[in-house]
């Protein structure tokens, strides 16, 4: 059945089908296999032309069959190779029918997929799952996204109505690791002791966390390079988005950038260890060269030596108080200059290389005659500095001079400070002492010759102590935030016109405000109570300006946050949840005071407030106000019942807002509740109970030796020194409660709490010593118990005689001591074998070092390291050490033994001036048993040697 010419001008098509029927009714059947929208028409002629009824037609739309896997496609980019991502991608399924339209009517269950990953080219410890589903497009197209996040071989399979897709094949790509992590830069900190080095991602960290061993990520060669006991962690630095890998060089560090005298170390990864966060990417590989840092510490050149020495003394040069090592050893390069001849002491500094002690004889300088020694003290990364001293060589003999606490550190201006001299006879005899030098009469003189002014007149204490050994300051004198310097000259009666001066250095910090904890205690309050603040801030300097008038306090209040609780239910406050705490918020909390009121019913009940005050308080001579200011913070619960106000009284606490355990704990509660009967009830809310029996509550067994058994009733709380345990935090809490049996009827019983929190100071932690001795009088120093002969046997150094009195030199180092409470003190001691004490050598001190030699016998090394508060802790040296003998032949014997002699004359003859004479040291030589021996050298600023043992007692905390 064709249609006319005409028809399919106009766009008809035939169609198969048989036209039957009779009496004028025709049935035409025929299918249509391709979707799309279709007009049929039926029209009917004869034969000869001509219509025998009108053209009869209907619109059809035909859609698509029901899907049919085998001609069903996928189509897009998500299926293509790529590299692992979090970014999505997505492809199309397009249903089919078996015709090839496009299907429809299908359900979102009858298409199901599966993604797996295979044949990952890396570990991947996370296998990838695929969780998205089919997004409908239109009828019979559905987009799916997915994130390529780990490497692989990616297969797809397509399911339509439980058949697959593709004739049952699965359609796969390949999916690469993502860019590894690269080395961006390795670069020295600010302290030359750590190195950070830095990737241009973020890393999965190689797996390590916390500090770590460094040959678990570095390679052999650059861990060998960072020194014994170095280690690794990852660390967040300022400005950085990501973590960079730490290394905390160790004790013997080589590493170096590149400088004028070297080339820069290169820091190379270990291989497949380090990847991207995801763990998705090639393993990081390489290494870079070591940077110089950005900035760093400071290098200081200092160079101590006495002024002016005796005809028959030799001195001891030392830059041993140079700074900005960075923990590495300091290049040293001395220069001497005088008009006399230098032959000598030139020999004598090329000799030392580069020790920071250098011992000029006493032939080495020309008498009469002023030479000026200089150093120039280069650190590793090539910073330097330069200092020089003056020193002159007397024609006659000159005692030596020294303060023992010269350059003391981190005093504040509220200590006492006592600078004490220590006069050394001279040495006679030489040959060029025509005459002993008899210094039977010593006259002081100190003088301020730094810093600012002082009057030497007004002072009582200065004023008559100028003239004597020691002079004492009284707290309160000095400036805080200033530097002062020193100076006592020791005129000799015997040599009229010929003294000897040292110098001693003062610097003088500032305390910290004490305010943490000073605006009251966290409490209850009742609603229509007026809420009363109270700032009580302390300053330990009691800073005043040039008059003596003292600073004001500044003070900013603030509501910082609230929250929906209760003191059943509490919460802690991080924000406001919108607008201010209260009405007329900004008004009332605005004022520049120290009491601040918020009116009655001005807050909510049923809620947390945190409020804030910030406190500050200039001081004279700078401008860094750091440790000037200070906050505290208060919690107030407004609660749903009828309150008591309660309150605990401030009680006495350090800077930084600590007490010492050993100074005990007064608390005292108050309530604002007239004409009511109440009841009092102390709780330990956190801490723990001292050691020993514990009763409910567990806070009695903190005041067992006050109160025994009895009921903590009372207002006042008191807590024993020593229960407290060091370290710890504690919450106590005093409960106010009305009577229940004064409570009228009907009515709900009032209470009220407050709580108040109580840091008890840790002392000194995380410290160690460390020894070190010198094989010969020109060796540089070496750690015990390395060296040739540092031998440990059976728990013992120096077991194969290594050491011997008097002549082996000894640094004992306090170091790695931390604590909040500072300045730090140090006071080193021994203990020999077989005695009941042992014996300090030195004072209470700042500085964390001590040269020394040591008598005869096996002996223990002890530091006590004191915080601000007094609070210590005692630490003794991991193994004993052993001090041999010194041999009867040895010169050095028969030199002190001579001098022993001579000095015993003298002293013989001083004593009929007892209150003149001077400290003579007496030693009985070459008797046995023999006596101990030992020396104490302390290198003090410009002021050269002094060879006396100090002692001090032990503090009582």
């Amino acid at each position: 059945m064709q249609p006319s010419p005409a028809l399919v001008a106009a766009g008809a098509r035939p169609v198969a089908g048989f036209a039957l029927g009779t009496s004028g009714t025709y049935t035409l059947t025929f299918t249509i296999f391709q979707a799309g929208s279709y007009g049929i028409r039926v029209t009917e002629s004869l034969e000869g032309g001509g219509a025998i009824m009108p053209s009869l037609g209907v619109d059809v739309q035909v859609v698509g069959a029901s899907a049919a896997a085998t001609f069903t496609t996928i189509r897009g980019t998500g299926i293509t190779d790529t590299i692992a991502s979090f970014t999505e991608r997505s492809f199309e399924i397009v249903a089919k029918d078996q015709y090839g339209n496009v299907a429809s009517g299908i359900s979102m269950s009858d298409i199901n997929l599966n993604i797996d990953v295979q044949d990952a080219p890396l570990p991947t410890p996370i296998p990838f799952q695929f969780s998205g589903a089919p997004v409908f497009i239109s009828d019979g197209i559905y987009s799916v996204a997915y994130a390529p996040t780990m490497p692989g071989r990616y297969y797809l399979q397509v399911l339509v109505s439980s058949v697959v897709i593709n004739d049952g094949q699965e359609i796969s790509w390949n999916v690469l690791p993502a860019r590894p992590p690269v080395l961006v830069s390795a670069a020295l900190t600010f302290s030359l002791g750590s190195v950070a080095i830095k990737f241009d991602q973020a890393t999965d960290q190689g797996g390590q966390r916390g500090v770590f061993s460094c040959t678990l990520l570095l390679e052999a060669a650059t861990v060998a390079k960072i020194g014994a006991g170095g280690l690794c962690r990852w660390a967040v630095l300022t400005g950085e988005l990501f973590a960079s890998l730490m290394v905390d060089m160790g004790f013997g560090a080589t590493l170096l950038p590149q400088t004028a005298r070297n080339a820069a170390d290169f820091i190379t990864l270990k291989a497949d260890i380090i990847r991207s966060s995801a763990q998705n990417s090639w393993y990081a590989s390489g290494g870079v060269f070591l940077d110089q840092p950005v900035t760093s510490i400071p290098v200081t050149a200092v160079i101590s030596a006495p002024s002016e020495v005796g005809v028959c003394d030799g001195f001891t040069l030392s830059v041993a108080d140079s700074a900005g090592a960075g923990g590495r050893p300091l290049v040293l390069i001395y220069n001497v200059e005088s008009l006399a001849d230098t032959t000598l002491a030139t020999l004598a500094i090329t000799r030392a290389n580069s020790l920071d002690t250098i011992s000029i004889g006493s032939n080495d300088l020309t008498p009469n005659q002023l030479y000026t020694f200089s150093v120039r003290v280069e650190n590793f990364i090539g910073r330097f500095a330069i200092a020089s001293i003056g020193v002159t060589k007397a024609e006659v003999p000159l005692p030596q001079i020294t303060v023992l606490n010269g350059g003391s550190d981190n005093v504040f201006s509220v200590d006492r400070i006592t600078l004490n001299t220590l006069v050394e006879q001279p040495d006679t005899t030489c040959p060029a002492a025509l005459t002993a030098a008899r210094l039977l009469d010593v006259a002081y003189a100190w003088t301020l010759t730094g810093g600012p002014a002082l009057d030497f007149l007004t002072i009582p204490d200065i004023a008559k102590t100028k003239v004597t050994p020691k002079l004492s300051i009284p707290g309160g004198t000095l400036r805080a935030a200033s530097n002062y310097e020193f100076t006592v000259k020791a005129s000799l009666t015997q040599a009229p016109g010929r003294s000897v001066r040292a110098v001693a250095t003062v610097k003088v910090g500032y305390q910290d405000i004490v305010f943490a904890g000073r605006i009251g205690a966290d409490r209850l309050h009742p609603v229509d109570v007026p809420l009363v603040f109270v700032s009580a801030p302390s300053d330990p300097e009691d800073s005043r300006d040039e008059n003596g008038v003292a600073y004001p306090w500044s003070y900013f209040w603030e509501c910082a946050a609230y929250c929906t609780g209760t003191d059943m239910a509490p919460c802690t406050p991080t924000t406001k949840a919108s607008g201010p705490c209260f009405a007329e918020e900004s008004s009332i909390l605005s004022l520049d005071a120290a009491t601040v009121t918020i009116p009655a019913n001005f807050l909510s009940r049923g809620l947390v407030y945190k409020f804030t005050c910030t406190v500050a308080k200039a001081i004279l001579g700078t401008s860094n106000l750091a440790g000037r200011s200070g906050t505290s913070e208060v919690f107030i619960t407004v609660p749903n019942f009828p309150a008591i106000v309660v309150s605990i009284a401030n009680f006495p606490v350090y800077a930084g807002g600590e007490i010492s355990s050993d100074d005990g704990l007064t608390l005292q509660c108050s309530h604002i509740a007239p004409n009511i009967a109440v009841k009092y009830e102390w709780r330990l809310i956190t801490g723990d109970p001292a050691p020993g029996e514990v009763t409910i509550p567990p806070i009695l067994s903190l005041v067992a030796a006050r109160y025994g058994n009895k009921l903590i009733d009372g207002r006042e709380l008191v807590i024993t020194k020593g229960l407290l345990k060091k370290g710890s935090k504690y919450v106590f809490a005093c409960a106010v409660d009305e009577d229940p049996a004064t409570v009228p009827a009907g009515s709900q019983a009032r209470r009220g709490l407050a709580t108040v929190s109580v840091l008890v100071n840790a002392p000194p932690t995380s410290g160690t010593i460390d020894i070190y001795y010198k094989p010969t009088s020109t060796s540089a120093w070496v750690g015990l118990p390395a060296g040739v002969n540092g031998v440990v046997e059976n728990g013992v150094l120096g077991a194969v005689d290594t050491f011997t009195e008097i002549l082996t030199e000894f640094l004992v180092v306090a170091t790695g001591w931390t604590d909040v409470q500072l300045p730090l003190r140090y006071r080193f001691a021994f203990e020999m074998q077989g005695d009941d004490a042992e014996t300090p050598f030195t004072q209470t001190q700042a500085t964390t070092s001590k040269t020394v030699t040591f008598p005869a016998g096996l002996m223990v090394m002890r530091v006590y390291v004191y915080d601000a508060i007094g609070d210590y802790t005692r630490f003794t040296y991991s193994s004993n050490v052993r001090i041999t003998q010194i041999p009867t032949d040895s010169v050095a014997l028969q030199t002190l033994q001579a001098q022993s002699e001579f000095w015993q004359q003298i002293a013989a003859q001083a004593a009929v001036q007892p209150q003149q004479q001077l400290r003579v040291r007496r030693r009985q030589i070459g008797v046995e048993p023999r006596p101990r021996r030992f020396t104490s050298r302390v290198h003090v600023g410009r002021l050269g040697t002094a060879l006396s043992a100090a002692s001090s007692s032990e503090h009582s905390r």
